[in-house]
């Protein structure tokens, strides 16, 4: 993966946890009667979620940018495979 595709890879993600955010804010504004347990239950379910994405996300970043890192102290050897890829 070169350097362009890693930064596009890197804006995907940022792109991604974006929406993830918009995600939070609907299921936070959609938690106001706190008498319906079933419901605060599910959406809490679903904060937990997308709190675990946003953070998966940030370390797939972590990831780029250390393989960035990486390939500019090498001889221009690609070599990076992320558990991120199909994200």
């Amino acid at each position: 993966m070169d350097s362009v595709e890693k930064q596009e890879k890197m804006y995907e993600f940022y792109e991604y946890i974006a929406n993830k955010i918009v995600d939070l804010k609907v299921f936070i504004d959609h938690c106001k009667n706190p008498e319906d347990e079933t419901e605060i239950r599910q959406d809490l379910l679903k904060i937990k979620d997308a709190c675990k994405d946003i953070e998966s996300a940030y370390d797939a970043i972590t990831e780029l940018e250390q393989a960035e890192n990486d390939d500019d102290d090498d001889d221009g050897g690609d070599g990076f495979e992320s558990s991120y890829d199909n994200f």
